[in-house]
């Protein structure tokens, strides 16, 4: 089926594993985080966003 990659798919589900990895990679770079996280629509700048208000508040529980 025709999803507009540069590339073949190998499995049906392929771009939802890929937008997964994405969110797990940007927001790992925050440390460690225990969180249940629900993306709709997710892209880095989105994930950014995210990993910036997380840091604020870890600055602001540690004082």
């Amino acid at each position: 089926f025709k999803t507009g990659c540069l590339s073949k798919l190998h499995w049906l589900d392929e771009l939802v594993r890929h937008k997964i990895l994405d969110i797990l990679g940007d927001i790992s770079l925050v440390g460690p985080v225990n969180a249940h996280i629900i993306a709709v629509l997710s892209s880095h700048k989105l994930n950014a966003e995210l990993a910036s208000k997380l840091l604020d508040f870890r600055r602001k529980e540690e004082l």
